[in-house]
């Protein structure tokens, strides 16, 4: 596959949400060796996902009225857990700066 045949697939599941980005990697290792003919049926399954992820979402909301409130919750705390870590990481950077200022 062509690398610009690979940058359209990847630019196409950036856009499909419902699939973890560990499968997206594992996808795109596989089609790495799929001729250039492939390409245009995966973009075109691409895009009928991306076209009908918005119908999964509500079926998904149909089948568990608590799915909205699961899913916010569950964006909350990896919101936290992020920003967590970004403050980690950045006070350490920080101290680390100040511990070379004191040994200059």
């Amino acid at each position: 596959m062509t690398a610009e045949n690979l940058e359209k697939i990847k630019k196409l599941f950036e856009t499909v949400y419902l699939l973890k980005q560990e499968k997206v990697d594992a996808l795109i290792a596989k089609f790495l060796d799929l001729p250039d003919e492939a390409c245009d049926e995966i973009l075109a399954v691409l895009a009928q996902a991306k076209d009908h992820q918005g119908e999964v979402v509500k079926k998904l909301i149909s089948d568990d009225p608590s799915f909205v409130a699961n899913l916010q919750t569950l964006l909350a705390n990896n919101y936290k857990d992020i920003a967590g870590k970004v403050t980690t990481d950045e006070q350490n950077s920080a101290e680390h700066v100040l511990d070379n200022l004191e040994n200059v």
